[in-house]
């Protein structure tokens, strides 16, 4: 290569922000209008997020409507309550996933706000370009100190058997982001581990624990929330 053609290239390169910052443009971009979203993981979750700071989800039969510090859930009955309404009514033989679902609904944050704490778990140094976006690779400490806690309470749900030990040195994660247009289409994450359970007189058994989560965004700018005039009322919409 010429020394105009390094020239070039390198103003070129001088150009292009590094891919996190194009991340973060992104995010910013996307929170000015609204969009439809979907989310896998535990429970699937359903919604649409509307500028400045309405959002609403929806898992089976429960659906939930935020707007800023304000949020009301609607269960199987119809009935709009408080999620600390909805949890304090729970009865005996009440199945526990309920209250999870009521807590997943009222802990849900808007999508993009959910992707600027993921990357800020980001480890230093470039990321693997993917068709249509990048793959970071996460900080082990951080997911170290993130799967302690998942690996916690999904012991306590009785999910996951207590395993005898885990490898936290094996401890791994990666989020990967997709883009066009300058808006987020879709991101995803996973961290996983490596846990020992000790057998009688076999062998010990190793898994990776693993905890995943996967987004979806569409319908940008396009996307409403139909409330009725009471909840509307209840949440200061105007």
């Amino acid at each position: 290569m010429n020394r105009l053609g390094l020239a070039a290239l390198l103003f070129l390169q001088a150009q292009t922000p590094p891919p996190i910052e194009t991340v973060k443009a992104a995010i910013e971009n996307t929170a000015k209008s609204s969009y439809s979203y979907r989310v896998g993981g535990r429970f699937t979750r359903e919604g649409v997020f509307v500028p400045p700071d309405l959002l609403s989800a929806r898992i089976d039969g429960f659906q939930s409507a935020r707007n800023g510090a304000k949020i009301l859930v609607k269960g199987p009955e119809g009935l709009w309550k408080t999620p600390d309404e909805r949890l304090g009514e729970q009865v005996e033989g009440t199945p526990p996933e309920v209250a999870d679902k009521v807590t997943t609904l009222r802990e849900a944050e808007r999508p993009h706000e959910m992707l600027s704490m993921l990357l800020a778990d980001v480890k230093s140094g470039p990321p693997t370009e993917i068709a249509g976006g990048y793959s970071f690779a996460y900080d082990p400490e951080k997911v170290r100190t993130y799967l302690r806690k998942e690996l916690d309470k999904a012991v306590e749900r009785k999910t996951v058997a207590k395993p005898d030990s885990v490898a936290w040195e094996t401890a791994e994660g990666r989020l990967r982001v997709h883009l066009a247009r300058g808006l987020i289409l879709k991101f995803s994450e996973e961290r996983t581990v490596s846990i020992r359970y000790k057998r009688e007189g076999e062998p010990d058994e190793r898994k990776r624990y693993r905890t995943e989560m996967a987004f979806e965004l569409s319908n940008h700018g396009e996307a409403k929330v139909e409330l009725p005039e009471e909840v509307r009322k209840r949440l200061d919409l105007k």
